[in-house]
């Protein structure tokens, strides 16, 4: 999911911004290597950023982690969502927001497994069930 986001939609949107950045300047030229490297470079952290809720669901498993923290501490979470967002994307307003957009949902999306996972293992050790 997160390396098609990247791929589809980030990845075209930073490319454009660069490449309109020295138009009237010089002229560019991009290699298939430069070209490649870029995408990787782009896509892969973006693949990464997306697990956020698997992560999370394992943190939640072995304990170390429950909504209550993850709910007390979403302020500084999307603060940093948001610096990261800016590092990722170009220097624009609208691919800024694009990109924010989806990391605090999946932080949301990450608060809501935890919470499901709490109240299914609560649930097992009211049934006896200690899995």
């Amino acid at each position: 999911m997160g390396l098609a986001f990247g791929f589809y939609f980030v990845t075209p949107a930073i490319l454009q911004v660069l490449l309109g950045l020295g138009e009237n300047l010089f002229e560019t030229q991009l290699t298939a290597q430069n070209y490649l490297t870029f995408v990787f470079q782009t896509t892969l952290p973006l693949a990464f950023i997306f697990e956020l809720p698997v992560i999370i669901a394992f943190l939640t498993s072995i304990g170390l982690i429950g909504p209550g923290l993850l709910i007390a501490y979403r302020r500084y979470a999307y603060f940093i969502l948001l610096v990261l967002a800016v590092i990722l994307t170009p220097a624009d307003f609208i691919s800024d927001l694009a990109m924010t957009v989806p990391l605090i949902l999946l932080y949301e999306v990450s608060i809501a497994i935890s919470k499901w996972m709490i109240k299914r293992k609560r649930k097992g050790e009211k049934d006896g069930n200690l899995t």
